[in-house]
């Protein structure tokens, strides 16, 4: 499937994930791009000749789930938020209803892109803890909420500048969120670091500095490492004697004055 509509699906799909991780490029423009992003998708199931949706008990109660969820979230919002609303609904529902097929393009197509956004952004990153001069200028997002210095490949919360290490949240609005979305690539790539994409997630998602980051990865790690291997009981049970002898040891070592 390499035609120009199913592409322009895929860059749509891209999109709708950038908006959401709230990248700085297209910040106070989330009806645009939803807009943008639902013209696409639309063109692209209307001329396809072949079935790409797949319509199973697994697939529906998701989409009902999602149904429920941004009807809550639109319940006390304007116009442009019921909009917004209903078009993520049909967008989520059409990519949690393709077939297996589309979607593990789809999502080799996400983390792909997703890697190389955080490619370049970790360079400039690396650049900056290196005392390099870089070009940059004070954006502001919802009104002053928060201010960044925007070095356009990545952004740096005036929170942060007196930390002793920065934290890393590359294009994007919040480290916490970039950690924890790295984290459900990494376990869904299935940590296989020795591919680039996934390695470059890795390194980003360590430098966030995001403790809900660290604990999602940790626990995702172990449920792959349990769930995924040919001896998935003695996995866990190893997993679970770490956890508890870690447990154990953060809670008696200097009489649980300590940083664990």
């Amino acid at each position: 499937m390499n035609d120009i509509r199913y592409n322009l699906f895929k860059w749509s799909v891209l999109l709708l994930f950038l908006e959401s991780m709230y990248i700085w490029v297209l910040w106070g423009q989330a009806l645009i791009t939803i807009l943008i992003c639902f013209l696409l998708t639309f063109i692209f199931m209307l001329y396809r000749k072949q079935s790409f949706l797949s319509i199973r008990k697994s697939n529906v109660i998701p989409v009902l789930l999602i149904c429920v969820l941004q009807v809550y979230i639109a319940r006390d919002q304007n116009i442009n938020g019921l909009i917004q609303s209903f078009l993520r609904i049909f967008l989520i529902s059409t990519v949690i209803l393709l077939n297996d097929k589309i979607k593990i393009d789809l999502f080799r197509f996400l983390t792909k892109s997703f890697a190389g956004i955080l490619a370049l952004s970790l360079f400039a990153w690396f650049l900056y803890l290196l005392g390099v001069q870089l070009p940059y200028y004070q954006i502001d997002f919802n009104n002053g909420q928060y201010i960044f210095d925007n070095y356009y490949f990545f952004i740096h919360n005036h929170v942060d500048i007196l930390l002793p290490f920065p934290r890393f949240s590359s294009v994007f609005l919040e480290p916490g969120q970039l950690g924890m979305i790295s984290s459900f690539f990494l376990c869904a790539n299935g940590f296989e670091l020795k591919r680039k994409e996934v390695l470059i997630i890795f390194i980003a998602s360590l430098v966030t500095l995001s403790l809900a980051a660290y604990v999602l990865l940790f626990i995702s790690f172990f449920v792959y490492f349990i769930i995924f291997s040919k001896k998935p009981y003695r996995n866990f049970l190893i997993s679970a004697v770490l956890l508890f002898y870690g447990y154990s040891f953060s809670s008696t070592y200097k009489n649980g004055e300590n940083i664990a």
